[in-house]
């Protein structure tokens, strides 16, 4: 119990880090608009998806 209450109390791991900074990312840029935006926040959302189910098959 020590081991894994140490690794939780680190903070937030990395792939869940990136996974809300990509999605941060995504929402932002889709909210400014325009087609590229679209395109750069929908990328950013995939991506952002991606690194969370990637964080979610290791719990």
């Amino acid at each position: 119990m020590g081991v894994e209450s140490a690794a939780a109390s680190k903070g937030m791991d990395n792939d869940l880090k990136l996974a809300a900074i990509f999605g941060a990312v995504g929402f932002v840029a889709m909210l400014i608009g325009g087609n590229v935006f679209w395109v750069i926040g929908g990328i950013a959302l995939i991506i952002g998806v991606v690194f969370f189910v990637k964080w979610l098959v290791r719990q």
